[in-house]
């Protein structure tokens, strides 16, 4: 069985680089490897520091990297992160929750770049960890190459040997010259950038987000900001303008940094915290303990396909691009949004949106915002509506489905062009927001009744992501029994626990309400019994009912065709019968014919149809 644990590969990159490597799960019989891994000499390999605190706000671990970056000549563990180091920021993240990322840090005249990131424990923070990228040559180098070119000295020669990636601009935003090392960083070559526009390489896809050098072409001023491209890589641009005595832009000079390991390095750390405590200490050490403040809610599964898609929100969370999340109503959409949000490196904060949930009159004005006298009763000032409350952020439109027809063409017109009218506004804001929708409907079949735009569906459909339902991975039903029950008994200072014949009943449940509703019955059924052993008569009434009119094949009977099926169906929805049905009239037609193949000829159906029912639902059949 496999559980959301992380495990541990090392990957020897150089005789003095060592890189971490953390898929996000692993399989129980690993642990033992653990004991033997030597994790803090390879915390002291990386050219990066690392600073960690837990919920007390002392510090528990720092490598040696960080004293040497900083300065510091005597030990700071175990003493309180703001009497022995200024930076603050950190406690906030403990206190909040909330990650920062690619923020700019000055200490002892360096300049650093920090990520900082909560540490969990059952969804409670319990720490938080940093880590520190010196980048203090990344703005001089452009300060002095933008100097040489006011002195109109050739400069050919001197970046072709700087280890920095180095990109140059003229006045209308045409490439002209790029060097080796940022070839080498972005894994492009030099004919996808000179001579080429860079708003048009922003609009092919070549660049993500709003080009950072353009920024400072049209600024007129020196910028720092981050950016991705194509091939997933993630830079640190620090872009520089040369004027003349006139005011006007001769270049833009900038030297770019690759920091994709950097921003990849602390969700590795993180997943050290999904192990279990005991092999938790023996890594990384330090006394964590819970705060009781419920930050962030992880996903658990052991399903292959739930962790295929994991995997694809982790990949994608460094993209710009609009993702689509599919599932059923309580199967954990809102924890994939939050997580592709946490796991990003967009700076803003995570606006969600029940679109179902709003009046069709308001709607426009909560997703667009309005200016003064838009309407009877607007505020004075105007208010800022959900998209610009997401800039540099992530924008969740839940059930997307719902969102009136009206609404769909304004949306639509946001995401292409980026921009957002307010109600009574004559001017767009420039907005830079992630856009993830979610919905429990087949969109496809409401294009067709026209209740909903193809061109809107197409828009948002560029990463899809599908959730399984929960009778789907029944695996993960006794993962979720054993988590939700730790979490109340905690909650209400409780020590109940299932009897084997409760757990079993509930594996047989269809779950039509998901997690959502299998979270809410363990919470029930802990507060309600009076047993410390929780027994199958403690399941509320009408889920027990519908386990146990469960249909089974009858013993020894022939179950052919013609054969008339007698079941309980009064307390089943039509699609539970159908269902139950289906499953007695497949299981019959495998054993009885021996294989998947013949039964499919003897059903009519396609031999993959067949074994993708047979998956779906979980069947265990005997072939002769």
């Amino acid at each position: 069985m496999v559980i959301s644990y992380a495990k541990i590969k090392i990957v020897e990159t150089s005789a003095t680089t060592v890189q971490l490597r953390f898929p996000l799960f692993i399989e129980i019989q690993g642990y033992k490897e653990l004991e033997r891994l030597p994790f803090q000499q390879l915390l002291n390999s990386l050219a990066y520091g690392i600073l960690a605190i837990n919920y007390q706000e002392d510090v528990f671990f720092c490598n040696k990297p960080f004293y040497s970056l900083m300065g510091i000549k005597q030990d700071i563990t175990g003493k309180p992160l703001q009497e022995v180091f200024k930076e603050d920021s950190l406690i906030q993240v403990v206190r909040t929750g909330q990650p920062r990322r690619m923020e700019k840090f000055t200490y002892n005249n360096k300049m650093f770049l920090v990520n900082k990131i909560p540490l969990y424990e059952s969804g409670e923070t319990v720490g938080a960890v940093s880590a520190f990228m010196e980048i203090t040559n990344i703005e001089k180098i452009t300060l002095e190459l933008a100097g040489i070119f006011k002195k109109g000295a050739e400069i050919d020669a001197m970046i072709d040997v700087l280890n920095y990636g180095i990109l140059i601009l003229n006045k209308d935003g045409i490439v002209q010259r790029v060097n080796d090392s940022l070839l080498r960083d972005t894994e492009l070559v030099s004919s996808d950038f000179l001579e080429k526009d860079m708003d048009k390489l922003f609009k092919q896809g070549l660049v993500k987000c709003n080009p950072v050098v353009l920024a400072s072409l049209n600024k007129k001023q020196a910028v720092t900001d981050f950016q991705g491209i194509c091939t997933g890589k993630e830079l640190v641009i620090n872009a520089a303008p040369v004027v003349n005595e006139k005011g006007e832009v001769l270049t833009v000079a900038s030297t770019v940094k690759d920091i994709t390991d950097f921003n990849k390095l602390l969700l590795e750390l993180e997943e050290v915290y999904w192990l279990p405590k005991p092999y938790r200490s023996k890594i990384a050490g330090g006394n964590l303990k819970n705060n009781k403040i419920k930050k962030w809610r992880p996903f658990i599964t052991g399903d292959v396909q739930m962790l295929n898609a994991l995997r694809l929100a982790k990949k994608i969370a460094a993209s710009c691009s609009t993702v689509l999340i599919l599932g059923e109503s309580g199967v954990g959409k809102e924890i994939i949004v939050e997580s592709i949000h946490r796991w990003s490196a967009r700076k803003g904060k995570l606006i969600k949106i029940n679109c179902s949930a709003i009046p069709e009159k308001l709607l426009e004005s909560e997703l667009l915002g309005y200016e003064e006298g838009a309407f009877t009763g607007a505020k004075k000032q105007g208010k800022p509506g959900a998209f610009e409350m997401a800039d540099q952020g992530t924008i969740f439109l839940d059930e997307i489905g719902d969102l009136p027809l009206s609404m769909q063409a304004k949306i639509l017109r946001v995401l292409e062009d980026t921009k957002v009218l307010r109600l009574g506004g004559t001017e767009p804001i420039k907005i830079d927001a992630r856009i993830i929708a979610a919905t429990n409907q087949d969109l496809e079949s409401k294009i067709k009744k026209g209740e909903f735009r193809e061109d809107l569906f197409y828009r948002l459909n560029v990463l899809p992501i599908s959730i399984t339902p929960l009778r789907e991975r029944p695996g993960d039903i006794p993962l979720l029994l054993s988590f939700y029950l730790c979490k109340y008994n905690k909650r209400y200072r409780l020590q109940k626990s299932f009897s084997p014949a409760i757990l079993s009943a509930l594996n047989k449940y269809s779950w039509p309400g998901n997690v959502r509703e299998l979270k809410n019955v363990v919470e029930r059924m802990v507060i309600v019994s009076d047993e410390s052993t929780l027994k199958k008569s403690d399941i509320p009434e009408n889920i027990r009912l519908e386990i146990e009119s469960t249909v089974e094949p009858p013993a020894g009977g022939d179950t052919g065709a013609g054969t008339v099926f007698k079941f309980d169906y009064s307390r089943m929805g039509l699609k539970r019968a159908t269902e139950e049905l289906e499953k007695i009239i497949l299981k019959d037609a495998i054993e009885k014919h021996g294989s998947f193949r013949k039964a499919s000829r003897h059903l009519g159906i396609s031999h993959t149809a067949v074994i993708k029912k047979v998956r779906n639902y979980n069947l265990e059949v005997n072939r002769k």
